[in-house]
């Protein structure tokens, strides 16, 4: 597996984001959707990251988006209930790729009452003109990526950079 991302890149690339959404927040406090499995360490690490650079209290929300089995994509199934009413929310995902999972989760989280809808997203293979990212981690191209969350049935996640999966036969 090929690096594309190491460790500190990511870290030093969530800083940036902590302090460009800390400084549009405000004091507020933050309320943070975090689609699982795969946003799992982006978000421990961007919430701790803005604890240390402001005043901004992070509430964790949690739900599943389930749209691949294996690496075959299929149909979308959001599990987990939120408490978003009159809350301006982050999505908190992992990578934008098809646009499949976040055109369920942008309408859902509205559907239960939120005030706003950001979306904060560490990686974008490809433009999707209808899905706007407010805070982007990293453009990357068009590959299957493993490690810091991102997976491949269900192996890979721990993996402190992002690597390309390259198939072996």
């Amino acid at each position: 597996m090929d690096l594309l991302i190491s460790a500190k890149e990511i870290a030093n690339r969530i800083a940036e984001l902590a302090q460009e959404i800390g400084k549009d927040s405000g004091e507020q406090d933050l309320d943070f959707v975090v689609v699982l499995k795969g946003a799992i360490y982006f978000a421990a690490d961007l919430s701790r990251a803005l604890s240390t650079s402001g005043s901004n209290s992070v509430h964790l929300h949690f739900i599943t988006a389930k749209s691949y089995d294996g690496v075959t994509q299929g149909e979308v199934k959001i599990e987990g209930q939120v408490q978003v009413k009159d809350k301006n929310v982050f999505i908190i995902e992992d990578i934008l790729d098809s646009g499949n999972t976040l055109r369920k989760v942008i309408p859902y989280l509205k559907e239960q009452g939120a005030s706003s809808v950001k979306l904060v997203c560490l990686l974008k293979k490809h433009d999707i003109p209808d899905i706007k990212i407010d805070y982007l981690g990293f453009q990357v191209p068009n590959h299957w990526v493993v490690g810091y969350g991102f997976d491949l049935d269900q192996k890979y996640r721990n993996l402190p950079d992002i690597r390309i999966y390259k198939e072996t036969k």
